[in-house]
């Protein structure tokens, strides 16, 4: 007997506070030129050692493909954040750039990773593939907000993420203004091999004043309308980094550009209500809404 179902779903979107200030903040472009790697608008951290980063062929290379390394570079205007002197809070931005993995060891290690937070240097300024100062109870990612994007190209087992495994992924990060650090919010397993191809594939990072975000990676789109649990505006600044450890890989960038925007208010909103869906009982129905407004904003349903 087939038995069929009507539910009517309540869908609320709650705001939290609001900030008053609407306007462009700042644009960044590097296509890394030949010199030295730190200069009036990049900074590479004290974490930095044994050569590198460095710049060749308008690559800002992070690591060769040799063991036991590991660089950070922010970057900055004129030594400021990109939202400036004032560090006013940034509701969005979009980051564009070529990644390039590989080539590496067999498997590769360690990945890539690029963030954005107030916590940049307050311990030494560890950027890697699992975000910002991971695996230390005393760098507790970053507590006072911000975000990682990563490529996780060595498979941990049971670590970082929570999860039953640590797959080779492409993960996103949430700093939840709290002593926890990270919390991920989207993880997207890849294999390694096609991560580690030794290509320049293009990125596009879009974060969302609403606190959602769009990934593609080469011509894959990785998520669309993720949602960022606890994500609020925050300063900060930009940076990147990579390591390798006993396995090894290059990892190094091109052509990075940033774009961001500075909070406004906006009340919240539902653009796209979710859709009416038929389904056979004790099967799965997915609903999906797309919102906008200024973060922090929770979704009941």
């Amino acid at each position: 007997v087939n038995n069929n179902y009507a539910m009517r779903i309540k869908l609320v979107i709650a705001a939290g506070v609001v900030c008053t200030a609407s306007a462009m903040a700042a644009s960044y472009t590097d296509n890394f030129p030949s010199g030295a790697v730190t200069d009036g608008n990049r900074i590479a951290s004290s974490a930095s050692s044994n050569g590198v980063p460095f710049i060749a062929t308008n690559t800002l290379i992070l690591t060769p493909n040799v063991s036991s390394l590991g660089s950070t570079v922010a970057f900055t205007s004129n030594g400021s954040e990109l939202d400036g002197p004032s560090a006013a809070a940034l509701d969005g931005f979009t980051a564009t750039f070529n990644l390039i993995l590989g080539p590496g060891s067999s498997p590769p290690a360690d990945g890539f990773g690029f963030v954005f937070g107030p916590d940049i240097f307050q311990y030494g300024g560890v950027v890697s593939e699992e975000g910002y100062a991971p695996g230390d109870p005393n760098y507790p990612g970053q507590p006072s907000g911000g975000i990682a994007v990563t490529w996780d190209t060595y498979d941990n087992g049971a670590a970082t993420t929570g999860q039953p495994t640590d797959p080779t992924a492409i993960e996103v990060w949430v700093g939840a203004n709290n002593s926890v650090g990270y919390t991920l919010a989207g993880i997207f397993p890849i294999p390694y091999a096609t991560m580690v191809d030794g290509l320049a594939h293009p990125v596009t990072i879009h974060l969302k004043r609403a606190g959602t975000l769009d990934l593609t990676w080469g011509t894959q789109t990785i998520f669309t309308n993720l949602y960022l649990p606890g994500w609020a505006p925050v300063h900060g600044f930009f940076a990147v980094g990579a390591r390798t450890g006993g396995l090894s890989e290059f990892c190094g960038i091109q052509n990075l550009q940033i774009a961001t925007t500075l909070a406004a208010a906006a009340p919240p909103t539902i653009v796209a209500s979710p859709a009416n869906a038929t389904t056979v009982e004790g099967s799965n129905a997915t609903f999906t809404v797309v919102f906008d407004g200024e973060a922090p904003l929770t979704v009941q349903w």
